[in-house]
């Protein structure tokens, strides 16, 4: 079972969060946002992707990158609670679907305000449904079946 607390499967910096905001491609839903951009081969957490081209990467980090997730609310969901549930209902719903991602994307999921008067189900429909807008199911993943849709 993969945990959501797991540092490796979480984007935390800002500088990550300002690249993927600013060069990624956005998929709307109305309950939440998805925004997703490539991660570098190569490239560390802590080096701008200018500097991760110029530099020669590190032998271990050669090999293609975990895809990482960001969630947030912001305050129009509304209050700190609200917020709060409306970040702990995404990440579920990205952690269940976690296996059946492609690897090497950067990724933030962020909760409009419909979101708190969403049933789970649905939440997980609109992730589901963002995912595969945003072509990032594996290709092997349903391979009898076609993916999730809401």
């Amino acid at each position: 079972m993969i945990k959501w607390v797991n540092r490796k499967f979480r984007l935390t910096r800002t500088t990550d969060f300002k690249r993927v905001r600013q060069h990624g491609r956005s998929y709307a839903h109305p309950l939440l946002v998805l925004i997703a951009l490539r991660a570098e081969a190569g490239q560390r957490d802590d080096q701008p992707v200018a500097l991760a081209a110029v530099q020669p990467a590190d032998p271990t980090t050669q090999s293609l990158p975990l895809t990482r997730f960001a969630v947030t609310a912001g305050r129009s969901v509304g209050n700190a609670v609200q917020r709060n549930r409306a970040r702990r209902r995404l990440r579920e719903a990205v952690r269940l679907q976690l296996r059946s991602i492609k690897s090497g994307w950067d990724v933030i999921v962020i909760a409009r305000r419909p979101c708190n008067e969403a049933s789970f189900s649905e939440i997980q429909s609109a992730f589901s449904l963002l995912l595969q807008r945003a072509k990032l199911y594996q290709a092997n993943c349903f391979p009898n079946e076609q993916p999730p849709s809401s």
